[in-house]
Protein backbone atom coordinates (compact mmCIF):
# COMPACT_ATOMS: atom_id res chain seq x y z
CA UNK A 1 0.00 0.00 0.00
CA UNK A 2 1.27 3.50 -0.59
CA UNK A 3 2.11 5.91 1.74
CA UNK A 4 1.68 9.51 1.64
CA UNK A 5 4.56 11.29 2.91
CA UNK A 6 5.26 15.20 3.02
CA UNK A 7 8.86 15.65 4.04
CA UNK A 8 11.09 18.62 4.88
CA UNK A 9 14.52 18.98 5.12
CA UNK A 10 16.44 21.08 7.85
CA UNK A 11 19.26 21.90 9.13
CA UNK A 12 20.39 20.56 12.74
CA UNK A 13 20.83 23.74 14.02
CA UNK A 14 17.44 25.03 13.73
CA UNK A 15 16.03 21.63 14.77
CA UNK A 16 17.46 21.68 18.05
CA UNK A 17 15.10 25.33 18.02
CA UNK A 18 12.36 23.49 16.48
CA UNK A 19 12.89 20.70 19.59
CA UNK A 20 12.56 23.19 22.23
CA UNK A 21 9.46 24.70 20.90
CA UNK A 22 7.25 21.64 20.28
CA UNK A 23 5.28 21.54 22.99
CA UNK A 24 3.82 24.77 22.50
CA UNK A 25 2.17 23.51 19.76
CA UNK A 26 0.68 20.25 20.96
CA UNK A 27 3.07 17.71 19.64
CA UNK A 28 4.26 15.15 22.21
CA UNK A 29 7.00 13.25 22.29
CA UNK A 30 5.95 9.51 21.49
CA UNK A 31 8.29 6.60 20.71
CA UNK A 32 11.75 7.03 18.70
CA UNK A 33 13.00 3.96 16.34
CA UNK A 34 16.79 3.32 14.91
CA UNK A 35 17.08 2.62 11.72
CA UNK A 36 20.02 1.63 10.11
CA UNK A 37 20.71 5.24 8.83
CA UNK A 38 18.48 7.01 10.81
CA UNK A 39 17.19 7.91 14.29
CA UNK A 40 13.06 8.46 13.91
CA UNK A 41 11.16 10.11 16.60
CA UNK A 42 7.75 10.78 16.53
CA UNK A 43 5.61 13.49 18.20
CA UNK A 44 1.51 13.70 18.21
CA UNK A 45 -1.15 15.90 18.92
CA UNK A 46 -2.54 13.43 21.99
CA UNK A 47 -4.46 16.06 24.59
CA UNK A 48 -7.31 18.05 21.89
CA UNK A 49 -9.71 20.86 23.23
CA UNK A 50 -11.48 20.88 19.31
CA UNK A 51 -12.03 23.58 17.46
CA UNK A 52 -15.75 25.33 17.08
CA UNK A 53 -17.68 24.37 14.31
CA UNK A 54 -18.79 27.80 13.08
CA UNK A 55 -21.98 26.44 11.51
CA UNK A 56 -23.40 24.24 14.19
CA UNK A 57 -25.50 26.89 16.03
CA UNK A 58 -27.39 27.74 13.07
CA UNK A 59 -28.24 24.25 12.55
CA UNK A 60 -28.94 23.47 16.43
CA UNK A 61 -32.43 22.90 16.08
CA UNK A 62 -31.95 20.10 13.50
CA UNK A 63 -29.71 18.38 15.77
CA UNK A 64 -30.86 15.08 17.89
CA UNK A 65 -29.66 17.00 20.95
CA UNK A 66 -29.49 20.55 20.45
CA UNK A 67 -27.71 20.58 23.99
CA UNK A 68 -24.63 19.69 23.03
CA UNK A 69 -21.88 21.78 21.71
CA UNK A 70 -19.67 19.43 19.40
CA UNK A 71 -16.22 20.24 18.43
CA UNK A 72 -13.96 19.51 15.44
CA UNK A 73 -11.26 17.29 16.29
CA UNK A 74 -8.02 17.23 13.82
CA UNK A 75 -4.81 15.15 15.16
CA UNK A 76 -1.33 16.27 13.66
CA UNK A 77 1.82 14.66 13.88
CA UNK A 78 5.45 15.03 12.57
CA UNK A 79 8.52 12.67 12.47
CA UNK A 80 11.64 13.98 12.76
CA UNK A 81 14.36 11.62 11.15
CA UNK A 82 18.18 12.06 12.39
CA UNK A 83 20.80 10.99 10.45
CA UNK A 84 23.39 8.98 12.34
CA UNK A 85 26.44 10.35 10.62
CA UNK A 86 27.70 13.02 12.32
CA UNK A 87 29.14 14.62 9.11
CA UNK A 88 25.64 15.83 8.04
CA UNK A 89 24.75 18.90 8.94
CA UNK A 90 20.69 18.01 8.59
CA UNK A 91 17.52 16.03 9.19
CA UNK A 92 14.61 15.45 7.87
CA UNK A 93 10.66 15.80 8.80
CA UNK A 94 7.85 14.09 7.97
CA UNK A 95 5.07 16.44 8.27
CA UNK A 96 1.31 15.12 8.76
CA UNK A 97 -2.19 16.81 9.47
CA UNK A 98 -1.34 20.18 10.18
CA UNK A 99 1.99 19.90 11.68
CA UNK A 100 3.37 21.89 8.41
CA UNK A 101 1.89 24.97 9.84
CA UNK A 102 4.80 24.99 12.74
CA UNK A 103 7.42 24.56 10.64
CA UNK A 104 8.35 27.32 7.94
CA UNK A 105 10.43 29.14 10.14
CA UNK A 106 12.60 26.40 10.35
CA UNK A 107 12.96 24.51 7.44
CA UNK A 108 15.45 25.01 4.11
CA UNK A 109 12.86 26.61 2.08
CA UNK A 110 14.27 25.52 -1.43
CA UNK A 111 14.43 21.74 -0.99
CA UNK A 112 11.85 20.74 -3.32
CA UNK A 113 12.60 22.91 -5.53
CA UNK A 114 16.28 22.14 -5.43
CA UNK A 115 15.52 17.90 -5.71
CA UNK A 116 13.51 18.77 -8.61
CA UNK A 117 15.54 20.52 -10.68
CA UNK A 118 18.30 17.21 -10.24
CA UNK A 119 15.12 14.47 -10.28
CA UNK A 120 11.91 15.60 -12.00
CA UNK A 121 10.71 14.82 -15.68
CA UNK A 122 9.83 18.35 -16.76
CA UNK A 123 7.96 17.50 -19.69
CA UNK A 124 5.36 15.82 -17.21
CA UNK A 125 5.12 18.90 -15.05
CA UNK A 126 1.02 18.97 -14.24
CA UNK A 127 0.75 21.92 -11.74
CA UNK A 128 3.38 25.32 -11.24
CA UNK A 129 3.19 27.65 -8.73
CA UNK A 130 5.69 30.73 -9.56
CA UNK A 131 6.49 34.54 -7.80
CA UNK A 132 7.49 37.34 -10.10
CA UNK A 133 9.76 39.57 -9.05
CA UNK A 134 9.62 42.00 -12.01
CA UNK A 135 5.90 41.79 -12.82
CA UNK A 136 2.83 43.84 -12.45
CA UNK A 137 1.38 39.89 -11.05
CA UNK A 138 3.04 38.95 -7.79
CA UNK A 139 2.08 35.23 -7.96
CA UNK A 140 0.29 32.59 -10.52
CA UNK A 141 -0.60 28.68 -10.38
CA UNK A 142 -1.34 27.24 -13.82
CA UNK A 143 -1.85 23.58 -14.37
CA UNK A 144 -0.94 21.65 -17.68
CA UNK A 145 -2.59 18.80 -19.36
CA UNK A 146 1.06 18.65 -21.76
CA UNK A 147 3.78 21.01 -20.36
CA UNK A 148 5.70 22.70 -22.82
CA UNK A 149 9.80 22.46 -22.19
CA UNK A 150 11.19 25.54 -20.68
CA UNK A 151 7.47 27.42 -20.73
CA UNK A 152 8.74 30.19 -17.68
CA UNK A 153 8.36 33.78 -17.50
CA UNK A 154 11.21 36.64 -17.57
CA UNK A 155 11.79 37.26 -13.72
CA UNK A 156 9.85 34.12 -12.53
CA UNK A 157 11.21 31.99 -9.85
CA UNK A 158 9.38 28.35 -9.49
CA UNK A 159 8.09 27.94 -5.78
CA UNK A 160 5.86 24.67 -6.54
CA UNK A 161 5.88 21.79 -8.99
CA UNK A 162 4.04 19.09 -9.74
CA UNK A 163 5.25 16.43 -11.57
CA UNK A 164 6.46 12.87 -12.00
CA UNK A 165 10.69 11.69 -11.51
CA UNK A 166 12.87 10.82 -14.84
CA UNK A 167 13.42 7.72 -12.83
CA UNK A 168 9.97 5.78 -13.25
CA UNK A 169 12.41 2.50 -12.19
CA UNK A 170 13.04 3.94 -9.34
CA UNK A 171 10.42 6.36 -8.59
CA UNK A 172 7.08 4.94 -9.73
CA UNK A 173 4.86 6.89 -12.09
CA UNK A 174 2.79 9.46 -9.78
CA UNK A 175 2.96 12.74 -9.88
CA UNK A 176 5.59 14.01 -7.09
CA UNK A 177 4.64 17.80 -5.60
CA UNK A 178 8.07 19.82 -5.44
CA UNK A 179 7.88 23.26 -2.97
CA UNK A 180 9.94 23.66 -0.17
CA UNK A 181 9.05 19.84 0.92
CA UNK A 182 8.39 17.15 -1.37
CA UNK A 183 5.15 15.40 -1.28
CA UNK A 184 5.79 11.90 -2.14
CA UNK A 185 3.36 8.36 -2.23
CA UNK A 186 5.53 4.82 -2.59
CA UNK A 187 5.03 2.09 -1.25
CA UNK A 188 7.61 2.43 1.89
CA UNK A 189 6.40 1.97 5.52
CA UNK A 190 7.25 4.09 8.25
CA UNK A 191 9.10 1.50 9.42
CA UNK A 192 11.46 1.92 6.46
CA UNK A 193 12.08 5.45 5.98
CA UNK A 194 15.41 5.77 6.21
CA UNK A 195 15.46 3.77 2.48
CA UNK A 196 13.29 6.45 1.29
CA UNK A 197 15.52 9.40 2.67
CA UNK A 198 18.43 7.51 1.30
CA UNK A 199 17.08 7.54 -1.84
CA UNK A 200 16.34 11.18 -1.53
CA UNK A 201 19.95 11.94 -0.63
CA UNK A 202 21.31 10.47 -3.81
CA UNK A 203 19.42 12.64 -5.97
CA UNK A 204 19.86 15.61 -4.20
CA UNK A 205 23.52 15.38 -5.03
CA UNK A 206 23.24 14.54 -8.48
CA UNK A 207 23.83 17.23 -10.89
CA UNK A 208 21.10 19.24 -12.23
CA UNK A 209 18.60 18.28 -15.12
CA UNK A 210 16.47 20.68 -14.74
CA UNK A 211 17.10 24.48 -15.51
CA UNK A 212 14.52 27.13 -15.01
CA UNK A 213 15.57 29.79 -17.60
CA UNK A 214 13.60 32.99 -18.04
CA UNK A 215 11.71 34.18 -20.87
CA UNK A 216 11.88 37.44 -22.96
CA UNK A 217 8.80 39.22 -25.49
CA UNK A 218 10.08 39.50 -28.64
CA UNK A 219 10.47 42.87 -29.44
CA UNK A 220 10.72 43.75 -32.55
CA UNK A 221 7.44 43.99 -34.69
CA UNK A 222 8.51 42.90 -38.10
CA UNK A 223 9.87 39.85 -36.68
CA UNK A 224 6.80 39.34 -34.54
CA UNK A 225 4.58 39.72 -37.59
CA UNK A 226 7.36 37.01 -39.33
CA UNK A 227 6.44 34.56 -36.17
CA UNK A 228 2.42 35.39 -36.60
CA UNK A 229 2.99 33.83 -40.47
CA UNK A 230 4.76 31.07 -39.34
CA UNK A 231 2.59 30.28 -36.86
CA UNK A 232 -0.45 30.24 -39.08
CA UNK A 233 1.38 28.07 -42.01
CA UNK A 234 2.72 26.00 -39.48
CA UNK A 235 -1.01 25.07 -38.20
CA UNK A 236 -2.09 24.80 -41.66
CA UNK A 237 0.52 22.08 -42.88
CA UNK A 238 0.37 20.42 -39.35
CA UNK A 239 4.11 20.55 -39.16
CA UNK A 240 3.98 21.88 -35.40
CA UNK A 241 1.52 20.82 -32.19
CA UNK A 242 -0.26 23.34 -30.36
CA UNK A 243 -3.07 23.52 -27.48
CA UNK A 244 -5.52 25.90 -26.62
CA UNK A 245 -6.16 27.34 -23.61
CA UNK A 246 -8.06 25.39 -20.74
CA UNK A 247 -9.76 27.81 -18.97
CA UNK A 248 -11.09 31.20 -18.85
CA UNK A 249 -10.69 33.05 -15.35
CA UNK A 250 -13.87 35.39 -14.80
CA UNK A 251 -13.10 37.10 -11.02
CA UNK A 252 -12.36 34.76 -8.88
CA UNK A 253 -13.62 31.70 -10.79
CA UNK A 254 -12.21 29.18 -13.21
CA UNK A 255 -14.53 28.36 -15.81
CA UNK A 256 -13.36 25.26 -17.86
CA UNK A 257 -14.20 25.96 -21.77
CA UNK A 258 -14.75 22.29 -22.69
CA UNK A 259 -18.25 22.37 -20.95
CA UNK A 260 -19.28 25.77 -19.80
CA UNK A 261 -18.53 28.38 -22.95
CA UNK A 262 -20.50 28.56 -26.40
CA UNK A 263 -17.90 29.63 -29.25
CA UNK A 264 -17.40 30.83 -32.72
CA UNK A 265 -14.64 32.03 -35.19
CA UNK A 266 -14.55 34.98 -37.14
CA UNK A 267 -12.51 37.49 -39.09
CA UNK A 268 -12.42 41.22 -38.36
CA UNK A 269 -9.75 44.23 -39.31
CA UNK A 270 -9.74 47.12 -37.23
CA UNK A 271 -12.38 48.43 -38.53
CA UNK A 272 -14.07 46.53 -40.56
CA UNK A 273 -17.10 44.14 -39.84
CA UNK A 274 -17.33 40.62 -38.96
CA UNK A 275 -16.58 38.18 -41.80
CA UNK A 276 -16.34 34.13 -42.28
CA UNK A 277 -18.49 33.80 -38.89
CA UNK A 278 -18.14 30.16 -38.04
CA UNK A 279 -19.67 28.47 -34.79
CA UNK A 280 -17.74 25.87 -33.18
CA UNK A 281 -20.22 24.87 -30.34
CA UNK A 282 -19.38 24.44 -26.97
CA UNK A 283 -16.14 23.33 -27.37
CA UNK A 284 -12.79 24.69 -28.23
CA UNK A 285 -11.23 21.79 -30.51
CA UNK A 286 -7.96 22.08 -32.29
CA UNK A 287 -9.01 20.39 -35.13
CA UNK A 288 -12.11 22.62 -36.21
CA UNK A 289 -9.82 25.34 -35.72
CA UNK A 290 -7.32 24.04 -38.47
CA UNK A 291 -10.26 23.11 -40.74
CA UNK A 292 -11.08 27.19 -40.34
CA UNK A 293 -7.49 28.31 -41.10
CA UNK A 294 -7.46 25.62 -44.09
CA UNK A 295 -10.38 27.31 -45.83
CA UNK A 296 -9.28 30.87 -44.91
CA UNK A 297 -7.47 33.31 -47.15
CA UNK A 298 -3.74 32.92 -46.58
CA UNK A 299 -3.55 36.43 -46.88
CA UNK A 300 -5.38 37.75 -43.55
CA UNK A 301 -2.91 38.25 -40.64
CA UNK A 302 -3.81 36.25 -37.02
CA UNK A 303 -4.30 39.44 -35.38
CA UNK A 304 -7.67 39.34 -37.47
CA UNK A 305 -8.76 36.22 -35.98
CA UNK A 306 -11.09 36.26 -33.36
CA UNK A 307 -12.72 33.82 -31.09
CA UNK A 308 -16.60 34.83 -29.78
CA UNK A 309 -17.17 33.06 -26.19
CA UNK A 310 -20.37 33.48 -24.34
CA UNK A 311 -21.19 31.92 -20.75
CA UNK A 312 -24.46 32.72 -19.11
CA UNK A 313 -23.29 34.31 -16.27
CA UNK A 314 -21.41 37.02 -18.53
CA UNK A 315 -21.95 39.13 -21.80
CA UNK A 316 -20.38 37.66 -25.24
CA UNK A 317 -16.44 38.59 -25.56
CA UNK A 318 -13.78 38.09 -27.95
CA UNK A 319 -10.16 37.24 -28.06
CA UNK A 320 -7.72 37.51 -30.83
CA UNK A 321 -7.57 33.61 -31.52
CA UNK A 322 -3.61 34.02 -31.08
CA UNK A 323 -4.60 34.60 -27.37
CA UNK A 324 -6.30 31.27 -27.05
CA UNK A 325 -3.22 29.56 -28.15
CA UNK A 326 0.08 28.21 -26.54
CA UNK A 327 2.43 27.00 -28.99
CA UNK A 328 5.87 26.21 -29.32
CA UNK A 329 8.11 25.72 -32.18
CA UNK A 330 11.56 26.59 -34.02
CA UNK A 331 12.36 28.91 -36.29
CA UNK A 332 15.61 30.00 -37.90
CA UNK A 333 17.27 27.61 -35.33
CA UNK A 334 15.83 29.23 -32.08
CA UNK A 335 12.58 28.18 -30.13
CA UNK A 336 10.21 30.68 -29.44
CA UNK A 337 7.25 30.38 -27.33
CA UNK A 338 3.38 31.65 -27.74
CA UNK A 339 1.50 32.63 -24.47
CA UNK A 340 -1.23 34.96 -24.01
CA UNK A 341 -1.26 36.27 -27.42
CA UNK A 342 2.59 37.00 -27.04
CA UNK A 343 6.07 35.35 -28.32
CA UNK A 344 8.54 34.74 -26.11
CA UNK A 345 12.23 33.51 -26.62
CA UNK A 346 14.22 31.08 -23.78
CA UNK A 347 16.97 32.66 -21.60
CA UNK A 348 19.71 31.29 -24.12
CA UNK A 349 19.42 34.15 -25.65
CA UNK A 350 17.53 36.16 -23.30
CA UNK A 351 20.05 38.38 -22.21
CA UNK A 352 20.90 39.32 -25.87
CA UNK A 353 17.53 40.00 -26.88
CA UNK A 354 17.15 41.99 -23.62
CA UNK A 355 20.67 44.17 -24.24
CA UNK A 356 19.24 45.06 -27.64
CA UNK A 357 16.46 46.39 -26.69
CA UNK A 358 17.83 48.34 -23.46
CA UNK A 359 20.41 49.84 -26.10
CA UNK A 360 17.57 51.51 -28.16
CA UNK A 361 16.81 53.81 -25.44
CA UNK A 362 19.17 56.93 -26.33
CA UNK A 363 21.87 56.92 -23.71
CA UNK A 364 24.38 60.18 -23.11
CA UNK A 365 27.00 60.54 -20.63
CA UNK A 366 25.98 64.12 -18.89
CA UNK A 367 27.70 66.10 -15.61
CA UNK A 368 29.11 64.08 -13.05
CA UNK A 369 28.65 64.83 -9.06
CA UNK A 370 31.94 65.58 -7.36
CA UNK A 371 31.36 64.94 -3.81
CA UNK A 372 33.61 67.39 -2.47
CA UNK A 373 31.82 69.94 -3.93
CA UNK A 374 28.62 68.67 -2.53
CA UNK A 375 30.03 68.26 0.99
CA UNK A 376 31.63 72.01 1.24
CA UNK A 377 28.12 72.97 -0.11
CA UNK A 378 26.58 71.17 2.76
CA UNK A 379 28.91 72.54 5.72
CA UNK A 380 28.32 75.80 4.46
CA UNK A 381 24.05 75.37 4.29
CA UNK A 382 23.93 73.92 7.69
CA UNK A 383 26.32 76.64 9.06
CA UNK A 384 23.72 79.35 7.69
CA UNK A 385 20.86 77.54 8.55
CA UNK A 386 22.61 77.62 12.34
CA UNK A 387 23.69 80.86 11.91
CA UNK A 388 19.73 82.27 10.93
CA UNK A 389 17.74 79.90 10.50
CA UNK A 390 14.93 82.05 9.62
CA UNK A 391 16.50 83.76 6.57
CA UNK A 392 17.74 80.45 4.32
CA UNK A 393 15.25 79.44 1.70
CA UNK A 394 14.77 75.71 3.04
CA UNK A 395 16.85 73.29 5.40
CA UNK A 396 17.57 70.98 2.92
CA UNK A 397 20.92 69.45 2.65
CA UNK A 398 20.27 66.39 0.87
CA UNK A 399 22.91 65.37 -2.11
CA UNK A 400 19.94 64.82 -4.68
CA UNK A 401 18.58 68.01 -3.81
CA UNK A 402 21.92 69.82 -3.91
CA UNK A 403 22.89 68.02 -7.76
CA UNK A 404 19.83 68.95 -8.68
CA UNK A 405 19.72 72.46 -7.80
CA UNK A 406 23.18 72.70 -9.79
CA UNK A 407 21.78 71.19 -12.63
CA UNK A 408 19.19 73.50 -12.94
CA UNK A 409 21.01 76.16 -12.86
CA UNK A 410 23.92 74.96 -15.24
CA UNK A 411 21.34 73.99 -17.67
CA UNK A 412 18.50 76.38 -17.43
CA UNK A 413 16.03 73.71 -15.84
CA UNK A 414 13.17 73.94 -13.84
CA UNK A 415 14.10 72.66 -10.54
CA UNK A 416 11.26 70.23 -9.37
CA UNK A 417 12.62 68.33 -6.65
CA UNK A 418 10.56 68.53 -3.75
CA UNK A 419 7.54 70.46 -5.76
CA UNK A 420 4.28 68.13 -5.59
CA UNK A 421 1.52 68.34 -7.98
CA UNK A 422 -2.09 67.91 -7.10
CA UNK A 423 -3.99 64.71 -8.15
CA UNK A 424 -7.57 64.25 -8.74
CA UNK A 425 -9.28 61.63 -6.30
CA UNK A 426 -11.30 59.46 -8.73
CA UNK A 427 -13.20 58.66 -5.98
CA UNK A 428 -16.42 60.64 -5.29
CA UNK A 429 -16.17 62.54 -1.87
CA UNK A 430 -12.51 61.33 -1.36
CA UNK A 431 -9.49 63.92 -0.74
CA UNK A 432 -7.30 64.58 -3.57
CA UNK A 433 -3.19 63.47 -3.12
CA UNK A 434 -0.05 64.78 -4.19
CA UNK A 435 2.66 63.52 -6.35
CA UNK A 436 6.20 64.72 -7.36
CA UNK A 437 5.75 64.60 -11.03
CA UNK A 438 9.77 64.75 -11.70
CA UNK A 439 13.26 66.17 -10.36
CA UNK A 440 13.96 68.82 -13.50
CA UNK A 441 11.83 70.09 -16.33
CA UNK A 442 13.96 71.45 -19.50
CA UNK A 443 11.46 73.95 -20.50
CA UNK A 444 13.34 73.78 -23.99
CA UNK A 445 12.33 70.15 -25.21
CA UNK A 446 9.66 69.51 -22.78
CA UNK A 447 11.68 67.23 -21.07
CA UNK A 448 11.36 65.90 -17.67
CA UNK A 449 13.72 64.28 -15.64
CA UNK A 450 13.48 61.62 -13.01
CA UNK A 451 17.16 61.52 -11.02
CA UNK A 452 18.63 59.35 -8.83
CA UNK A 453 22.38 59.12 -6.88
CA UNK A 454 22.51 55.29 -6.13
CA UNK A 455 24.00 52.02 -6.81
CA UNK A 456 21.28 50.57 -4.74
CA UNK A 457 18.76 48.70 -7.02
CA UNK A 458 16.07 48.88 -5.21
CA UNK A 459 16.36 52.81 -5.48
CA UNK A 460 16.67 52.85 -8.78
CA UNK A 461 13.74 50.53 -9.91
CA UNK A 462 11.87 52.73 -7.38
CA UNK A 463 12.83 55.48 -9.24
CA UNK A 464 12.14 53.91 -12.68
CA UNK A 465 8.26 53.02 -11.57
CA UNK A 466 7.98 56.67 -9.95
CA UNK A 467 8.77 57.91 -13.34
CA UNK A 468 6.05 55.91 -15.21
CA UNK A 469 3.29 56.66 -12.48
CA UNK A 470 4.18 60.13 -12.59
CA UNK A 471 3.69 60.19 -16.37
CA UNK A 472 0.80 58.04 -16.29
CA UNK A 473 -1.13 60.31 -14.47
CA UNK A 474 -0.05 63.13 -16.51
CA UNK A 475 -1.25 61.66 -19.58
CA UNK A 476 -4.85 60.41 -17.82
CA UNK A 477 -5.32 64.21 -17.12
CA UNK A 478 -5.43 63.41 -12.88
CA UNK A 479 -2.21 65.75 -12.88
CA UNK A 480 -2.37 69.14 -14.12
CA UNK A 481 1.11 70.24 -14.34
CA UNK A 482 0.50 73.23 -16.85
CA UNK A 483 3.77 72.09 -19.09
CA UNK A 484 3.57 70.80 -22.15
CA UNK A 485 5.67 67.47 -21.64
CA UNK A 486 7.09 65.84 -24.91
CA UNK A 487 10.07 63.76 -23.31
CA UNK A 488 10.75 61.53 -20.33
CA UNK A 489 13.95 60.95 -19.34
CA UNK A 490 15.91 58.88 -16.49
CA UNK A 491 18.86 60.24 -15.14
CA UNK A 492 21.43 57.74 -12.93
CA UNK A 493 24.36 58.53 -10.81
CA UNK A 494 26.76 56.04 -9.94
CA UNK A 495 29.10 55.62 -7.58
CA UNK A 496 30.63 53.36 -9.91
CA UNK A 497 31.99 53.76 -13.60
CA UNK A 498 28.72 53.08 -15.72
CA UNK A 499 28.91 52.72 -19.34
CA UNK A 500 26.38 50.96 -20.73
CA UNK A 501 23.09 50.23 -18.44
CA UNK A 502 23.57 46.38 -19.18
CA UNK A 503 26.84 46.76 -17.43
CA UNK A 504 24.45 46.66 -14.28
CA UNK A 505 24.30 43.03 -13.35
CA UNK A 506 20.18 43.04 -11.93
CA UNK A 507 17.94 40.99 -14.21
CA UNK A 508 15.08 43.11 -12.01
CA UNK A 509 16.56 46.32 -12.92
CA UNK A 510 16.79 45.49 -16.54
CA UNK A 511 13.76 44.00 -17.28
CA UNK A 512 11.76 47.36 -14.87
CA UNK A 513 13.98 49.28 -17.01
CA UNK A 514 12.32 47.56 -20.54
CA UNK A 515 8.81 48.14 -18.69
CA UNK A 516 9.57 51.59 -18.75
CA UNK A 517 10.72 52.09 -22.08
CA UNK A 518 7.56 50.58 -23.12
CA UNK A 519 4.98 52.11 -21.20
CA UNK A 520 6.64 55.52 -21.95
CA UNK A 521 6.39 55.24 -25.22
CA UNK A 522 2.76 54.11 -25.89
CA UNK A 523 2.33 56.97 -23.89
CA UNK A 524 3.44 58.91 -26.99
CA UNK A 525 6.46 60.56 -25.33
CA UNK A 526 10.07 60.59 -26.46
CA UNK A 527 12.52 58.72 -24.13
CA UNK A 528 16.11 59.25 -22.74
CA UNK A 529 18.62 58.23 -20.45
CA UNK A 530 21.44 60.22 -18.56
CA UNK A 531 24.15 58.53 -16.46
CA UNK A 532 26.86 60.31 -14.70
CA UNK A 533 28.94 59.59 -11.58
CA UNK A 534 29.65 60.38 -8.05
CA UNK A 535 33.23 60.90 -7.99
CA UNK A 536 34.96 61.11 -4.77
CA UNK A 537 37.99 61.73 -3.47
CA UNK A 538 39.66 58.45 -3.31
CA UNK A 539 38.25 57.55 -7.18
Amino acid sequence: MDIKYNIYRISNENLEKLEQNLDKTGLKKQKTKSFKSFISTFYFSEEQDGNDIWWINSYKSFLNDPQITPKNLFHYGLLISKPKSNNKGFSYLVSLGKSHFYLGKYIERDFGINLAIRMANEESTLLKKSTYFASIKTGEMSSYNKFIKDNYDPGESVDHLKAKARDIDEWGERNIIFSDSVQISVNIPPEQIDSLLEKIEKNIMKGEVISLPKLEPVKDIDFKNELDKNLLNAIREGKSSFSLSEFEVLGGHIILTSDEFNYSIYTKSSHGPEENLQKLGQTLEKESIVKYLIKLDKEIPISDIKIKFHHESMTRRSKCLKEAIDFSFTFNNQQYLLRHGAWFVFNSTFMQYLERSINKIPLSARDNLIESDYLFWKKEKEEEIQKSPDAVENKITYREYYFNKKLSTLHNYELLDRKTEQVKSITANARDYKIEIADLYDTKNGEVIALKISDDINELIYNITQSLTALELHKNAFVGTGRNIKKASLWFVFQKEINQLTDINSINFLLSLEHWRKSILALGFEIGIYISQNIKEND
